[in-house]
């Protein structure tokens, strides 16, 4: 299924907790929270798989499961920019109504950390080669991981001449680092 929110980033402001929302497509999410007003810790990242159902014109129903066990489930009305959220956190329930904000300039940095698949492979890459240099002490590494190689991969993250490290998947864990 194909949304309008596919490949967009928005912000969902619910008062005391706001968080940073990227739909990479109709299954898969990833966000950030900017305030979590001490239900979760600010700056906490994760990518989730969607259960997300188109209920009316504009309006559509989204769930998922955090690593950690917390469920979220949102009633996303785009018409009237206004998200309705049930968080559930180790078994209470939090009910939330709030604004949906569209982001149109997001840092390459937050797309390179949101959902992109980007930080994942690089990453995978770098840890093959440390893991056969270093572990191994394969010297072949060298040249099969050289600095070409490296510098071509950083060039194709939107980041690139930046540190790009994925977010842990835990809740409650600290965030990617994001560094110049």
């Amino acid at each position: 299924m194909t949304v309008p929110m596919d490949g967009k980033t928005y912000r969902f402001d619910m008062g005391w907790l706001r968080v940073k929302f990227t739909f990479s497509s109709s299954s898969q999410g990833s966000f950030v929270v900017e305030e979590g007003g001490g239900l979760t810790p600010n700056g906490h990242a994760e990518t989730v798989a969607l259960d997300l159902k188109k209920i009316r014109d504009d309006g559509y129903l989204n769930s998922w499961t955090e690593a950690c066990g917390t469920t979220v489930t949102h009633v996303v009305d785009l018409a009237n920019a206004t998200v309705y959220a049930n968080v559930t956190v180790d078994g209470t329930l939090y009910n939330f109504v709030g604004t949906i904000t569209e982001l149109t300039d997001v840092p390459a940095a937050d797309r390179c950390a949101i959902g992109s698949g980007q930080t994942e492979r690089t990453t995978e890459i770098v840890l093959t080669a440390m893991r056969e240099l270093f572990a191994e002490r394969d010297l072949a590494a060298v040249g099969r991981y050289g600095q070409s190689r490296m510098h071509s991969i950083a060039l194709s993250c939107p980041m690139a001449g930046r540190r790009c490290v994925p977010p842990r998947p835990a809740c409650g864990d600290p965030p990617g680092i994001y560094s110049a």
